[in-house]
């Protein structure tokens, strides 16, 4: 758009063109019958239960399982849970860009950028019906049975996402992802970890670490679909809708070295 404003002030491109090229636009939209939807008439009822609970299904549909050792999911009734990690109580981490914010926004202070489920608040409502406890202080690290580790990436979008790296923590990993990476890894416990991305970042130097691995993406407000995953009230079906590479320098390579291929993805 600013390249046509400017290509308009400098000559090089007329406003007829500009005029012929949007009547060209217009003229397909009318014979689509676009412009015959009458939106005033629908009930969008946005953020209704009913449109929440369709979002949260929809979640549960798309998050990938992309490794599960020893069966560790779903949760068994009864477990202890220890959960770290930046993106566990994030709903600004959840949505990404293009939310409150061109640039999306994170939660601040306790304030959430608006109404919805995280993933802790999704398993403090799983954990009265499958008995579960829910750990979030670290000095209690050792009474847990298996560590939730929730790490994510800052949001973004368009160029200000770019990056060489895509590393889980480099310039655009949220802050504190490493030094939970840390505290899991130390724990001893199996660990789950459930990832919060737009697109596939490089792992491959701590999935050995990991017992138990999901791609949640960006699940938006309805976070309580990636803990009704785990607790085994849902069931994965996602599968990957691009290849998931070993490190940033594989993309474009004819015969890249790859973690997960496309098509990817575990069930219970």
């Amino acid at each position: 758009i600013y390249s046509i404003v400017r290509g308009n002030e400098n000559g090089s491109i007329s406003m007829d063109r500009i005029n012929d090229a949007v009547g060209r636009i217009l003229r397909v939209k009318m014979e689509s019958g676009i412009f015959d939807m009458k939106f005033e008439e629908n009930d969008f009822d946005i953020g209704s239960i009913a449109n929440r609970s369709f979002a949260e299904s929809l979640v549960e549909e798309s998050a990938v399982l992309l490794k599960n050792e020893n069966n560790l999911l779903p949760l068994g009734d009864g477990t202890k849970i220890f959960v770290t990690g930046p993106a566990m109580d994030n709903v600004g981490v959840q949505c990404g860009g293009w939310t409150i914010d061109w640039q999306g926004k994170l939660d601040e202070n306790g304030i959430e950028i608006t109404e919805g489920t995280t993933l802790l608040e999704g398993l403090i409502e799983s954990a009265e019906k499958h008995n579960f406890e829910i750990i979030t202080d670290s000095k209690r690290i050792n009474d847990a049975d298996v560590v939730i580790l929730a790490i994510g990436e800052k949001p973004y979008t368009e160029g200000f996402g770019d990056s060489f790296f895509l590393s889980a923590v480099s310039d655009h990993a949220l802050d504190g992802n490493l030094s939970a990476i840390q505290i899991a890894e130390n724990s001893g416990l199996p660990v789950i970890t459930v990832i919060y991305a737009g697109r596939n970042i490089m792992i491959a130097e701590y999935i050995d670490d990991w017992d138990s691995v999901v791609m949640a993406y960006l699940p938006g407000t309805e976070g309580g679909g990636i803990s009704n995953l785990l607790a085994g009230d849902a069931v994965f079906s996602g599968k990957l809708p691009m290849p998931w590479y070993m490190a940033a320098g594989e993309i474009g390579m004819e015969v890249p070295k790859l973690l997960f291929d496309l098509g990817y993805g575990l069930t219970y």
